[in-house]
């Protein structure tokens, strides 16, 4: 019976990993795209009285999750650039401006190509002061 247990255990204990992941994947997705500072994922007044730790990941783990995903995003870009570029159908448009404000200049450039389906694809390689 207590084989029977760990193996039930074991099996449960799969999907929470499964979940665990997606949940982490999720998070990293929230931090990103709203711009959130990563360690809001350990800030006591997100979650209120629940005891986070136990079901939320560390902070450490969140950047990890981030830095792969940048990792991926990036090789998937250098492919499709590549690829765009053999193909002779790749725009690099300079963008330089200036912030009045603050009293500095930028220097942008995006890459640009019209895919298989005739839609135009951006993408900003890089904006950086000068």
């Amino acid at each position: 019976c207590s084989t029977t247990l760990a193996v039930a255990n074991a099996k449960s204990n799969k999907a929470t990993e499964k979940q665990k992941t997606a949940f982490v994947t999720s998070l990293s997705d929230w931090v990103c795209s709203n711009a959130r500072p990563i360690n809001i994922v350990e800030d006591r007044y997100t979650y209120g009285p629940v005891s986070a730790s136990s079901i939320l990941p560390r902070r450490k783990t969140v950047k990890k999750e981030i830095k792969n995903d940048a990792k991926i995003g990036r090789n998937e870009m250098k492919a499709i650039l590549i690829g765009v570029a053999y193909e002779r159908q790749l725009s690099l448009s300079p963008d330089l401006w200036s912030d009045s404000y603050k009293k500095m200049c930028y220097l942008g450039c995006t890459a640009q190509w019209v895919d298989k389906d005739w839609k135009l694809c951006s993408f900003e390689l890089f904006c950086l002061p000068y």
